[in-house]
């Protein structure tokens, strides 16, 4: 199925709290309880974050929701932060991928072949 959370726009630190939901999405992404869209091969797991966050405000005014907006969101060092806590608590490498899609580029660690 499909979670939904909904997030008054007038929270107070409304910022925190999409960050704190991308966190445990991506944390339980990694952990194989939650879904996202993604792209993989043998080696790597390209978790796309972009359409995470769904802007209804303009709804308001009778105006069509905002997809794939939550860049406008994230303050800049924020993937970097998520990917370093990502690979200091699973066995997983982890890039930034920025652009037209952003998320976050997995590849599973192979702990025999650590020295």
């Amino acid at each position: 199925g499909t979670m939904i959370v909904n997030v008054n726009n007038s929270t107070p630190q409304l910022q925190q709290i999409l960050l704190d939901h991308v966190s445990d999405l991506m944390t339980g992404f990694v952990e194989g309880r939650y879904s996202l869209k993604n792209m993989s091969n043998d080696e790597f797991v390209f978790a796309e974050l972009d359409d995470v966050l769904v802007d209804c405000t303009p709804n308001e005014e009778g105006k069509e929701s905002r997809f794939n907006c939550l860049g406008e969101y994230l303050p800049e060092s924020y993937l970097d932060e998520l990917a370093m806590r990502l690979v200091a608590t699973y066995e997983v490498d982890v890039s930034v991928v920025e652009g037209p899609r952003i998320g976050l580029l997995l590849r599973r660690v192979d702990q025999s072949r650590r020295d």
